[in-house]
């Protein structure tokens, strides 16, 4: 049985009870608890609509890329190649509203 509560989730993010849940169900689905810490500092809860925007200025703040260089780069290429290393669950939270849980890899 897991140790990770739904509280431990609300108190390590700035997530809602809603997305906590979601996210807690995810990492049960996926991980043990020892990757709690990993798992929970690489989530993000994001709508469908933001998911390349989110992969893009990842790759951009990780790769220290200036704004103004940035706005050259071919995001398309890069969400579908830096893309790989995400992963991602579609989730409907309990309030009815359609969300990605996605995280880096690990």
């Amino acid at each position: 049985m897991s140790e990770i509560t739904l509280e431990k989730v609300m108190k390590e993010t700035s997530f809602d009870e809603y997305e906590s849940k979601a996210v807690l169900d995810v990492f049960k689905l996926h991980y043990e608890d020892k990757f709690f810490d990993d798992f929970i500092s690489l989530v993000k809860v994001i709508s469908e609509d933001e998911y390349s925007y989110t992969i893009f200025e990842d790759f951009v703040e990780r790769n220290c890329i200036d704004e103004h260089i940035a706005s050259y780069l071919d995001e398309d290429s890069i969400v579908r190649d830096y893309g790989i290393y995400w992963s991602s669950e579609s989730v409907l939270l309990d309030d009815g509203s359609h969300r990605l849980v996605v995280w880096e890899s690990f």
